[in-house]
């Protein structure tokens, strides 16, 4: 038995390496196609050609069986192809703005993982370099101080490439900070219900809601206009699920990377 099992094992890992030789061939050919429709500005989301493709690709399986395994897979390789296109033609970070408590860390994560780039949360930067939380900076330094300690990390951090940048939320306050991420960026405003927020959020470690959580809606009223000014995505949050979300943004990238 033993005999039989490692043999069995043996053909699965012969049929890996033929397998990730082959994805291998697939990702330069769309890294090809992507520059292909860079310069004759084609459509990088083409959702009728993506159907037509799921079709054609289960007509070949002979084993009607395995339609619900394959279905999953051929999504998740047509969705790795459009994030390495993605990657490849738009060579700009995605900044991600919102109030506390919009998720703009968790989020942020699984789109950088989704799109093959690199996560970066300003606000454990500034705590990195200064060796100090954020509430400690605030009370240290007050906010004046604080924000002009937050510009110089955006403006080190802005030069770096293939990022996904969660930023403050008072990070739309500095006019100076939206330039510089935006010269470099793609912003996405994280609207999430400001009354899920209030309900949710943890006031623990957070300077401006030393009173409690209702001085939010005040926040919220005074930036409001300005996530809306700077983003050039909007994305209200609808859905109890992060990863259907997740879908929605990295959906809406692919979309703006046609226009």
């Amino acid at each position: 038995m033993n005999m039989e099992i490692n043999q069995l094992r043996d053909e699965i890992d012969r049929i890996d390496s033929k397998l990730i030789s082959l994805f291998e061939e697939r990702m330069q050919i769309s890294k090809e196609v992507a520059a292909y429709k860079k310069a004759n500005k084609l459509p990088l989301l083409d959702e009728k050609r993506e159907k037509a493709l799921f079709k054609s690709r289960l007509a070949l399986l002979k084993a009607k069986h395995l339609s619900p395994y394959l279905e999953p897979f051929l999504e998740t390789i047509v969705h790795l192809s459009k994030s390495y296109q993605f990657k490849c033609t738009t060579q700009k970070n995605v900044v991600l703005i919102g109030m506390m408590g919009s998720g703009k860390t968790t989020k942020g994560k699984l789109i950088a993982k989704r799109l093959g780039m690199t996560f970066i949360d300003i606000d454990e930067q500034i705590e990195k370099k200064q060796g100090k939380t954020i509430s400690q900076l605030f009370q240290t330094f007050g906010s004046a101080e604080f924000r002009q300690i937050e510009h110089q990390i955006i403006q080190q951090l802005s030069t770096q490439k293939d990022c996904v940048i969660s930023t403050g939320g008072g990070v739309v306050l500095d006019e100076k900070n939206m330039h510089v991420l935006k010269e470099n960026g793609i912003i996405i405003f994280l609207n999430r219900d400001i009354e899920e927020i209030v309900l949710t959020i943890d006031t623990k470690d957070r300077p401006l809601l030393n009173d409690g959580a209702q001085i939010l809606y005040s926040i919220y009223n005074e930036r409001l206009p300005l996530y809306k000014k700077w983003c050039d995505i909007e994305i209200t949050s609808n859905s109890d699920s992060i990863d259907e979300e997740v879908d929605i943004i990295t959906k809406e990238l692919f979309i703006l990377n046609t226009n």
